[in-house]
């Protein structure tokens, strides 16, 4: 007698109808790291990565160079870095003002350079004015002034920009006209700010102090360690930025020669100018001179040289010079 075919086994239900259980459960500990925490190796350590100096990674290297030979290296003691010439202040023309007056209004701007070999795409700088000792404070990790503005930018390798600040400056006091401009120029996805106002140690910091003007005609008197009384004396000044060149005319007889005794160039830092200069006679030196110039007033000058003779044969000791000169 035949058997009855035996009925089909019913099929199984669908995964998604199949109630589903977690293999861990919720904020639980997945089994790879429980095996891996017996073998002493979880939680897993940070490590720092590893610098491969004959396989470089590309980045940008951002530099707002304080003069154009700045390839970027700090940190540097060099005074100029807070006088940077890659920080500018224009007028309303465009024009490049080294003294800034109180109610006048400016457009501050700076140039960046990118000496690597990747773009900077997230370009941002920051401008500030503020008191030079604020800036000093900020340096030393103190609060930070209020910025001025803000401007992005996008610097190609091995190119500059020039990224001019979002809002305008208008110093509304002569201490104000005095302030020192500060910009950080970074990409904080790659090549990112590390000293915040240190234009020392930070290549992405540019500053620019207030520049004290020495230029013009100085007259007045002066005495010498040598002899009694006062002689008088006229200096010249001319000046660039930080750069100064200074003509000494001192009294022959009863005035004043046409032609400077000796010609000389300084550095400006502060209120304060600085030279060494040789006088020259019939080709040959007859002097040197280490000098100052220091301005005490807008109109007052403190002159001070210390004078060698070092021609042959003349016998006459160091002469220090000191007098107060007026323009």
């Amino acid at each position: 007698m035949p058997q009855p075919h035996p009925k089909p086994p019913r099929p199984p239900r669908p995964p998604q109808d199949r109630p589903l259980r977690p293999w861990v459960d919720p904020g639980g500990q997945l089994g790879y790291a429980r095996d891996l925490e017996k073998a002493g190796q979880w939680p897993p350590t940070r490590k720092p990565p590893v610098r491969d100096p004959e396989h470089p990674v590309a980045t940008a290297y951002l530099v707002v160079p304080f003069d154009p030979a700045d390839a970027g290296v700090r940190p540097v003691a060099d005074a100029r870095v807070q006088y940077s010439a890659s920080v500018r202040v224009l007028d309303p023309a465009g024009t490049s003002v080294e003294q800034p007056a109180a109610g006048e209004t400016y457009a501050i701007e700076a140039t960046v350079i990118n000496r690597g070999v990747a773009p900077a795409y997230f370009g941002l700088a920051q401008f500030y004015a503020a008191p030079a000792a604020a800036v000093d404070t900020a340096a030393a990790g103190g609060p930070a002034p209020a910025a001025l503005g803000f401007a992005g930018f996008l610097a190609n390798p091995v190119a500059s920009a020039v990224v001019r600040c979002g809002r305008s400056w208008s110093p509304l006091t002569p201490d104000e006209a005095a302030s020192t401009l500060l910009v950080h120029a970074y990409d904080p996805t790659s090549d990112a700010l590390t000293a915040p106002f240190d234009a020392h140690a930070d290549r992405h910091v540019g500053r620019r102090d207030p520049i004290a003007n020495f230029a013009g005609v100085w007259d007045g008197t002066i005495t010498t360690s040598w002899g009694p009384g006062s002689t008088l004396l006229r200096l010249i000044v001319t000046q660039t930025a930080t750069s100064l060149s200074m003509g000494y005319y001192g009294q022959v007889m009863h005035g004043l020669p046409s032609n400077p005794q000796w010609t000389g160039s300084g550095m400006v830092s502060g209120n304060q100018a600085t030279g060494f200069t040789t006088e020259m006679l019939d080709g040959a030196p007859f002097t040197t001179n280490a000098w100052s110039l220091t301005l005490t007033g807008s109109t007052t000058l403190e002159f001070f040289n210390h004078c060698e003779f070092v021609a042959p044969g003349d016998t006459r000791g160091t002469q220090i010079q000191t007098g107060t000169l007026s323009r």
